[in-house]
């Protein structure tokens, strides 16, 4: 009796244990299956985020669904315009991909910076527009000082308020105005100063700007501003580097933390771990990272510079600054290493690096080694708060590729092309990794016979795509992207040599099809 009321018992148990089984199952099914993609047809150029594609998801520094941590990612877009591009989620370690048409389009409007927003200058002087404008920049086209269209309404031959308009359009429509308000007076005292007068030598680039210390660095209007800034969390994709990253954020910031104080938290961190000593760069290891991860060379040189310090504990500027870009990057702020010079004690310049983070629209100064060095407050500065700086932004900006891969240092790569039409010939594939990457091919047509190639390339980049009638060019064009269908008719008689030739760094890929039309 006493047996069979174990057995029973072990029966009851087994039973429990699998019934517990199917209701977690179910459960998991059942959050698996809340991933639902939305609708996509279009996105923004350089803004594209996870709620684009799902929904309930909340993020700061890391993104969550259902209170699990949940990551993404897209295909590399490097254009505006239609294209097809892959979403992959990654939950509960599981992989969910899909693949969408979207048009990319750019709504961001152009950005100009002035020296001032008001000057007064002498009646009778003479007065140049440009010479107010510190830089332009656009998110997604090269755009300089010549693009500016200027409404100047000031007379100086008179005394009297005036205003200047600048107008800057990017190639989306998008626009930006901004005014210049000015002030003709007779021989009195001006208030400003001419945009290329240098401050005199007494500004330090390692000393006092006549702050308080690190208890006063930064008034409430710019805590507001920082705390009110949306985070976008970066990761360099180079696993070590990340994961230190991350346990650094981890070990200083909290979640009770606003997004100033853990911006603050990490600024500090890199003045307590980085003390300044010549750092040769081995740029070999440089080129590793580039090889290994495809980074292009300014974003190998930051990844490479922070670990560097991580590992030995020193460093120069360059250090520091890459240090503290990665750790407010990772946070999710737009954060950028910037080079140029600033002004010594005794006279002249001398080169340094330091970090600028874009904050409601106005880039601010964050330098940890010059703070580091002397004490003096170097957070969250602006221009006419450190007028020591010598930089040109929007060139220095553009360096920085966001860790994405770099066709120049891919090393395999294919081109495959199927021809339709008067001519079929399908699945021709050539691959860079082959001793001699070349196709050529034959066709003879008929007057007004035609044919479509379509192709398709491994990489997102930049190709080039020729006609020749009789040796001649006739059509040479270039594109960018994955995908491209070539419609190509053949009116005249001849030889016509379609060329199609792919480029990465020193490897290429090349299809001609000669067509002998008659």
């Amino acid at each position: 009796m006493k047996k069979k009321l174990i057995i029973c018992l072990i029966i009851v148990l087994i039973l429990i244990f699998i019934i517990c089984l199917i209701i977690f199952n179910k459960q998991d099914r059942q959050i698996d299956s809340n991933i639902t993609f939305k609708e996509v047809t279009s996105l923004n150029y350089n803004d594209i985020k996870i709620t684009d594609f799902i929904s309930n998801v909340t993020c700061e520094e890391e993104c969550f669904y259902n209170d699990e941590k949940i990551e993404y990612k897209v295909s590399d877009i490097t254009e505006l315009g239609k294209q097809n591009i892959k979403v992959t989620i990654i939950y509960q370690g599981k992989e969910y991909v899909k693949e969408y048409e979207v048009e990319i389009v750019d709504k961001v409007a152009p950005l100009i910076t002035l020296t001032k927003e008001e000057i007064t200058i002498k009646k009778d002087t003479e007065f140049n527009p440009l010479d107010y404008v510190k830089e332009v920049s656009d998110n997604y086209d090269e755009l300089s000082n010549d693009n500016i269209k200027i409404e100047n309404k000031v007379d100086i031959n008179k005394t009297g308020d005036y205003q200047v308009n600048y107008t800057l359009t990017d190639s989306s429509n998008n626009t930006v105005t901004v005014t210049l308000k000015v002030k003709v007076v007779e021989d009195e005292e001006v208030n400003d100063t001419k945009p290329n007068e240098k401050p005199d030598d007494t500004t330090k680039p390692s000393g006092s700007n006549n702050q308080s210390g690190s208890n006063s660095q930064s008034s409430s209007s710019l805590k507001n501003s920082i705390n009110k800034t949306t985070l976008s969390p970066l990761k360099t994709g180079y696993t070590t580097l990340d994961n230190k990253i991350s346990n650094i954020i981890s070990n200083n910031t909290n979640s009770s933390m606003s997004k100033y104080d853990k911006l603050r938290a990490v600024y500090d961190y890199v003045k307590k771990k980085i003390t300044y000593k010549t750092s040769p760069i081995n740029m070999n290891e440089v080129n590793d990272l580039q090889e290994k991860y495809g980074f292009y060379l300014h974003d190998a040189l930051i990844a490479y510079q922070a670990l560097y310090s991580l590992n030995t504990g020193y460093g120069v500027c360059d250090n520091y600054a890459s240090l503290f870009m990665l750790l407010a990057r990772r946070i999710g702020f737009d954060a950028y290493t910037v080079s140029g010079r600033v002004n010594k004690v005794g006279g002249g310049t001398t080169g340094h690096t330091w970090v600028m983070i874009k904050i409601s629209g106005k880039y601010y100064i964050f330098d940890p080694q010059i703070e580091d060095t002397n004490g003096s407050d170097y957070f969250g500065k602006t221009d006419s708060q450190l007028p020591i700086y010598q930089y040109t932004l929007s060139s220095e900006i553009n360096k920085f590729k966001f860790f994405k891969k770099d066709p120049s240092v891919t090393r395999d790569f294919k081109l495959t092309l199927d021809v339709t039409g008067d001519y079929n010939k399908s699945g021709i594939t050539i691959d860079s990794a082959s001793s001699e990457p070349v196709y050529y091919d034959y066709a003879i047509l008929k007057p007004n016979n035609s044919i479509t190639i379509n192709l398709k390339t491994s990489v997102n980049q930049k190709y080039n795509v020729s006609f020749k009638l009789n040796g001649e060019i006739i059509s040479n064009k270039s594109f960018t992207g994955t995908s491209k269908t070539i419609n190509q008719s053949f009116e005249k008689t001849g030889n016509y040599d379609i060329e199609i030739k792919l480029t990465s760094g020193n490897h290429y890929l090349y299809y001609c099809l000669n067509i002998t039309v008659k």
